[in-house]
């Protein structure tokens, strides 16, 4: 084992201090969960981890985010006491009688009992170099291995112990500190405990700095081991004595009690020791220098100290949550510390810094506050604006109200006029101008005189340069004047018209720079004019103040703050549009109290004897010692969260985001927490926009009803103070279609259009070819009509004619006979081929006659016309039928029995008719002379008529003839077809 040590003698108090730091405080009003504060961490992301006894709070430098209980069951204790972070990213964090929480990838474990941890309160854990975690708790030093944890202590001479840090040294060894000083290394372990006192038996913290001193904190000193001392840290000499305040220098102002609750060291070397009761104490140099409430600290009991990774210190304290950083830049206020809103400073070159106050009272700025001056006469009455040495030496003084005083050191002179000074200056040839709310004014053989001619009336700033010219800075633009005479206006400043000009400066290389409230930047070389804005890189389109160092580094002032940036590289950017000058911002983080500053009243800005810069602003003056500024650190941006209609998504490099999103919400974040205000950001989301989107400092990019597709979120991070070095990344986006907006959906739609119009067609067809078979249909029916009515009554009229024709002279009576039985057969005729054609039209109406007696007359009124004997024989229970049934069976009959008289010679005809198995049979049989099948003549459609209407109705015709013997037509139809209701029958 070995200790550091210090050879030295005991430190004093240093006397000249040159090193400010800038502190931020935030409490629970601020939106700190708590303000008690009880651990720190920080993890590789760069975001602060806040333990307080309400849950675990992470921290950007801007926003608090909250973890405890009621969002993550893995807390079952949210108060948070100890924290550590694992090189691969893992957070492990330790409750108060929760157990040990860790996270990992977004997600929350808990690990208790069950895991090997016999007491759940975590005070200290640790990953050491080797990634192996360690967990001191109340009652026991426990190591994880694997998913488990393994008690180390109360074995052997080591005795059980009550734990409050764990720390490894740069030499690798570990060390538990709590009830005693645990040492574990290769030799193994190695317990110590102080013999002095309970209190100093109880260590509270350690750390090993880079110098080799091993510092050891206790409830009760501050001690310092030597490595080439004795391996035993609680000697009495090890305890250092520390001075009471750092005003102190005497040796009995020193002291040796102190509660160390905290140590950590910072990357210059400095020692930083928090205690119970007395703040916050740094060691550097061999000397100590105090740090407590209220000037810095919230509160002096510290919990916790962490140096992140841009060399800020935060300090966790019973109180707030308080950070330290090293900074160029103080401001300064009154002795009680209240605010006091400066209005006008002025670097005088005999040497004091003067100030003006918005209530009118003249200051003189001292190394740490501002005083009144007292050293010229009757001025505490009076409502004082603004201050000016001129190259005699005197001391002008204007005021609001009360005219001007000259001080020239043993005499004070009064001139009424002017009034409302808001400044003055001095042309090359010592002649004394002043500008006020109500004009113009010149000093010359110990009088002032108004200037006539000027085209606007009330001034803001003043600036002589070398030529004589005299630059007036207005609310409505710029007025030019040579020896008091208005110059004509140049068209080259005609874009200054209407502006509010508040500032000018003639740089060392005779450059006119003009500062502008709400129009930006200025820069006049004397025959261009360049304008720098927000949009060129500025912070501020209002420029309240310019003041020019002695590295030729132009400082500005505006409402949100002090920003500096190299007159080389904003006339380097005058010429290349691509080109972002390196800008430098002072905010709250650097020690400005209040990032609202003055302007209006000249002086704003100025740069004292000494070269420190001076600036006015509302709650004090800011003084800043240039140069030395820190190197910009390497910055990384990365997605946060994804947010659709207020729900968060889980993702890795592609997020999938359902059909009908509202609101989209990006977050992203790049983490410094020194001086998160420095960062810019801008963004597009790839395949929706063509140009960048430029954020600000906003950390949310909002997006809604975004239209189905695949696209890219890009974010681009930088510093101000380095914008050449951008850093990006992305996360792709998937937004799902609805089910009718993907290409399947078109590719189907077009599908069914083509299959929708090919079945119209077909229909269409189909209905042509309907139509077609209905006509032709009908026109076989109308034959068949023709030829069962029209033709055979005609055929009949003319075998009656052609008989009687031959018989008139032989058998005249006879003749007769025929003659009247062709008249009759015409009627008949007629009235059939009208039955026929009303049928036609009217296929469903009809006699009420059954079709038996129907079928009975047809046969008697046949066998009477054509002599030869037709029977009929019926059997069977007959239901009725439709009125075109019965039409369409006595055709069909007619035809049968009328081929059998004309073409058979059949001396009889017989027609049976019977129902059988739900069958109507029906033949018609002659003994004629028969016919073969060919026989059927093309020009006789008997049969085929008999035949259709037949299949029409369903039933089947079948012929049976034989020459010489005879025809037998039988014919058989479903009885449950010719009853059927309806009957889709067409006659």
């Amino acid at each position: 084992m070995v200790f550091a040590t210090e050879t030295s003698s005991q430190a004093h108090v240093r006397e000249d201090q040159p090193d400010t730091y800038s502190h931020r405080i935030w409490q629970a009003r601020d939106g700190l969960l708590q303000s008690a504060v009880q651990s720190l961490a920080q993890s590789a992301d760069g975001y602060l981890w806040i333990g307080t006894s309400s849950g675990l709070v992470r921290f950007d430098g801007i926003r608090f985010v909250v973890f405890n209980h009621e969002s993550n069951p893995a807390f079952r204790d949210d108060s948070v006491w100890s924290m550590a972070t694992g090189r691969d990213g893992t957070l492990w964090v330790g409750t108060e009688g929760g157990g040990l929480i860790e996270l990992r990838d977004g997600r929350f474990r808990n690990y208790g009992r069950a895991e090997g941890l016999t007491n759940l309160f975590v005070r200290a854990v640790h990953v050491d170099r080797n990634g192996v975690l360690w967990a001191g708790t109340d009652q026991g030093v426990f190591r994880k291995q694997g998913s488990t944890f393994t008690r180390v202590d109360a074995t052997g001479a080591i005795p059980a112990m009550n734990v409050y840090t764990i720390y490894e040294s740069s030499n690798n060894d570990l060390y538990v500190a709590g009830s005693g000083l645990l040492v574990i290394n290769s030799a193994g372990l190695r317990y110590f405990q102080s013999e002095e006192s309970r209190a100093d038996a109880m260590v509270g913290a350690v750390q090993n700095t880079r110098d080799g001193t091993l510092w050891v904190g206790t409830f009760a000193h501050l001690r310092s081991i030597s490595p080439h001392s004795a391996p035993e840290p609680f000697r009495k000499e090890h305890v250092r004595t520390v001075p009471e305040s750092t005003e102190s220098s005497t040796s009995a102002a020193k002291r040796s009690d102190l509660h160390v609750s905290a140590l950590s060291e910072a990357p210059d070397g400095s020692l930083w020791v928090g205690t119970y009761g007395d703040g916050l104490l740094r060691f550097k140099d061999g000397h100590f220098r105090w740090f407590r409430s209220p000037d810095y600290l919230a509160d002096n009991n510290i919990n916790a100290i962490l140096v992140d990774s841009d060399g800020g210190i935060w300090i966790g304290t019973q109180n707030g949550l308080v950070f330290l950083k090293p900074t160029q830049a103080t401001t300064l206020t009154i002795a009680s510390g209240s605010p006091t809103n400066v209005s006008s400073v002025y670097g005088d070159p005999a040497g004091p810094v003067f100030l003006t106050t918005l209530g009118g009272k003249l200051l003189e700025a001292t190394e740490s506050e501002l005083i009144p001056v007292t050293s010229i006469p009757g001025l505490k009455s009076l409502s004082l604006r603004a201050v000016f040495r001129d190259s005699r030496g005197v001391l002008w003084i204007g005021t609001s109200g009360h005219g001007v005083y000259a001080w020239d050191g043993s005499r004070q002179h009064h001139f009424s006029d002017p009034d409302f000074v808001r400044g003055f200056a001095e042309s090359p040839k010592g002649r004394l101008w002043v500008v006020t709310d109500g004009g113009m004014w010149t000093y010359n053989q110990g009088r002032f005189a108004v200037v006539r001619g000027l085209s606007h009336w009330s001034g803001r700033a003043l600036c002589a340069d070398s030529t004589g010219v005299l630059w007036v800075g207005t609310d409505t633009g710029i007025e030019r004047l040579r020896d008091g005479v208005p110059l004509p206006a140049d068209p080259h400043l005609t874009p200054l018209d209407s502006t509010k000009v508040w500032s000018l400066l003639k740089d060392s290389g005779g450059s006119l720079w003009i500062g502008t409230r709400g129009s930006g930047l200025f820069l006049w070389n004397g025959s261009r004019l360049i304008h720098y804005s927000k949009t060129t890189g500025l912070p501020s389109d209002s420029v309240y103040a310019i003041v020019e160092d002695a590295m030729h580094e132009l400082w500005m002032s505006g409402p949100n703050g002090i920003w500096s940036v190299s007159r080389k590289d904003l006339l380097k950017a005058a010429d290349q549009q691509l080109f972002a000058p390196v800008i430098h911002s002072f905010g709250a983080s650097e020690g400005v109290s209040s990032s609202q500053m003055s302007g209006g009243v000249q002086p704003a800005g100025s740069l004292s004897k000494s070269g420190d810069l001076w600036f006015a602003g509302s709650n004090g003056a800011v003084r800043i010692h240039p140069g030395g500024l820190p190197q910009v650190k390497k910055l990384s941006v990365f997605i946060e969260g994804i947010g659709i209609d207020g729900q968060q998504l889980s993702f890795a490099h592609t997020v999938q985001v359902g059909p009908n999103t509202q609101q989209t919400e990006i977050a992203y974040n790049a983490i410094r927490l020194t001086s998160p205000e420095q960062i810019r950001f801008r963004y597009r989301l790839e395949n929706l926009e063509n140009r960048w989107t430029d954020a600000g400092s906003r950390r949310v990019a909002y997006y809604t009803h975004v239209p189905p597709g695949r696209y890219r979120f890009h974010i681009v991070a930088f510093d101000l103070e380095a914008p050449d070095k951008t850093v990006d990344s992305f996360v792709d986006i998937v937004f799902l279609p609805y089910f009718y907006q993907t290409g399947w959906f078109y590719a189907l739609c077009a599908l069914s259009a083509l299959l929708l119009a090919g079945f119209a067609v077909y229909l269409h067809r189909r209905y042509l070819h309907q139509r077609f078979e209905a006509v032709l249909e009908e026109r076989n029916r109308v034959a068949r009509e023709m030829h069962d009515t029209l033709i055979q009554g005609c055929v009949g009229i003319s075998t009656l004619l052609e008989a009687a024709s031959n018989v008139e002279f032989t058998f005249p009576q006879k003749s007769r006979s025929l003659i009247e039985l062709a008249r009759a057969s015409v009627k008949i005729t007629v009235e059939e081929a009208r039955e026929a054609v009303w049928k036609l039209r009217h296929n469903r109406e009809g006699s009420e006659a059954s079709f038996m007696s129907m079928l009975s007359a047809l046969t008697q009124e046949m066998s009477s016309r054509s002599g030869t004997a037709v029977s009929l024989d019926c059997s069977g229970d007959l239901q009725p039928f439709e009125v075109a049934v019965k039409h369409s069976l006595l055709l069909v009959v007619r035809e049968a029995v009328s081929n059998a008289l004309r073409h058979a010679s059949a001396r009889k005809v017989g027609v049976s008719l019977r129902t059988e198995g739900g069958s109507l049979k029906i033949v018609i049989a002659d003994d004629g002379v028969g016919f073969t099948q060919s026989d059927d003549s093309h020009h006789h459609y008997g049969l085929i008529g008999m035949r259709e209407r037949v299949n029409e109705l369903g039933g089947e015709l079948q012929v049976y003839t034989r020459l010489g013997v005879g025809t037998e037509i039988r014919i058989q139809v479903p009885v449950q077809l010719l009853t059927q209701e309806p009957l889709e029958v067409r006659v």
